[in-house]
């Protein structure tokens, strides 16, 4: 990540996620969630966001790319995926509802699916049989993998075949094995890597993280 999102003017960051997480959302995003916005919103490169639990990730990451994805690319597309299926159903997408009366008339938000009326869509489901990922095409195609690190490969296999134009994968540390926790040692050159701990979230509080530290 450079410093372009840190340093860019009002005017440069109209139109952007993080333009669209404030103005829109009425989200005050922390540095490292700007940097990650950004790095999405560019394209260049897959990102991996390695991120504490309770960092916001899901309300202040992925939420707000969704909603903006939608909002600006008429006719794209955004799936969204994790280990299981409860996951996708009541936690991001339960935040996606939670925002629906920001975003004006012609927007449609159901349990795990959205509409655009500029006719984008976005999905959310979980599986683990990769014919099933295959079948997502669209010449704006925007993935993410929530809780990444419990995706099985095959499923990632299935994803790159799809060719999405903007991947974000993300998930609390884990394993050592799986491509994601791959993303950060040995196919970290495919990606625009992203590692946020508890110290990087103001909300969490210093007593709870040291509370944490304790028990476990």
């Amino acid at each position: 990540m450079n410093k372009k999102a840190l340093e860019a003017t009002s005017d440069e960051l109209m139109g952007t996620p993080i333009w669209f997480a404030r103005e829109v959302m009425k989200q005050e995003p922390y540095e490292w969630q700007e940097k990650v916005l950004w790095d999405v919103a560019m394209g260049d490169t897959p990102v991996a966001l390695r991120a504490a639990n309770g960092s916001g990730k899901t309300q202040c990451v992925a939420a707000p790319l969704i909603l903006w994805h939608c909002a600006v690319f008429p006719d794209s597309q955004v799936v969204t995926t994790a280990g299981v299926y409860r996951q996708v159903k009541e936690q991001l997408w339960g935040c996606l509802r939670s925002h629906r009366d920001k975003l004006g008339p012609g927007w449609a938000i159901n349990q795990t699916d959205l509409t655009a009326p500029n006719g984008s869509r976005a999905l959310g489901f979980s599986t683990d049989d990769p014919g099933k990922f295959e079948g997502w095409h669209n010449e704006n195609l925007f993935m993410i993998c929530d809780e990444a690190k419990s995706i099985p490969d095959e499923i990632f296999m299935a994803i790159e075949r799809c060719q999405p134009k903007r991947l974000l994968l993300m998930s609390s540390a884990g394993t050592t094995t799986g491509e994601f926790a791959s993303a950060f040692s040995t196919r970290k050159k495919y990606y625009s890597k992203h590692t946020v701990t508890s110290y990087d979230c103001p909300h969490l509080g210093s007593e709870w993280i040291a509370g944490q530290i304790e028990k476990w």
